[in-house]
């Protein structure tokens, strides 16, 4: 036998459990997926990180001797190019969205701006 105290603990953890369930599969549907958040950029801060430090070896390899100048002065072109090919990989993989460049101040006329020359060269 069951005693009411049962009875009420079962009809609350069934409850809860749709709950939980309608919760859970509401918004995983509504939700970004893994590979548009996490994995695009990931991929492209992984080809930035190569480049990085592919092309900071190559500099020093190549620079003749050892002046603080010299160092400043590749370390300003690795990020320079190191950027550039983030922007590029993340360009390329569509880690962002239109609504996603929105979103961040100043993203409407950012995007205003490439449209012009875009239909301007095309």
């Amino acid at each position: 036998m069951f005693h009411i105290r049962q009875i009420i603990t079962r009809i609350a953890k069934a409850s809860f459990q749709k709950e939980i369930e309608k919760m859970y599969y509401h918004n995983y549907e509504n939700s970004p997926k893994l590979k548009a958040i996490i994995i695009r950029p990931v991929l492209s801060a992984m080809m930035m990180g190569v480049v990085t430090w592919g092309s900071y070896r190559f500099f020093m390899l190549i620079q003749p001797n050892d002046s603080r100048l010299q160092d400043l002065l590749v370390v300003i072109i690795v990020i320079i190019l190191s950027a550039l090919v983030y922007v590029a990989a993340v360009i390329k993989t569509k880690a962002f969205t239109k609504e996603d460049l929105e979103m961040i101040p100043k993203g409407k006329a950012f995007i205003d701006r490439i449209n012009k020359k875009v239909h301007k060269n095309g």
